[in-house]
């Protein structure tokens, strides 16, 4: 989800495209890796309604998993107060 460029110098930048990096978390969450598709956001400063509203049917389904993969109970807060009732998917901006 990273890109690296060599600038005219020769020194290295990593940059994060938010679109790679959406794209990435989707296909996390597709795979039901909600630990590293919630450290992601996390990191990438995502909005993390996209755990949820990406495959909402498929989360309701699985929160089991995504509690034992996230594990730390302050995480766990973390997402709960972060919900909105919101669909991040309908209005891209909002992810920004």
């Amino acid at each position: 989800m990273n890109l690296v460029l060599q600038m005219p110098r020769g020194n290295l930048e990593t940059i994060y495209p938010r679109a790679m990096v959406l794209a990435g978390i989707r296909k996390l969450v597709e795979q039901k890796d909600y630990g590293s598709a919630f450290a992601t956001c996390r990191t990438q400063r995502v909005d993390m309604n996209i755990l949820f509203d990406h495959r909402p049917e498929q989360f309701l389904e699985n929160v089991g998993l995504f509690l034992e993969q996230v594990k730390d109970p302050a995480n766990v807060d973390l997402f709960l107060s972060s919900l909105k009732y919101v669909e991040l998917i309908q209005d891209p901006k909002l992810l920004c």
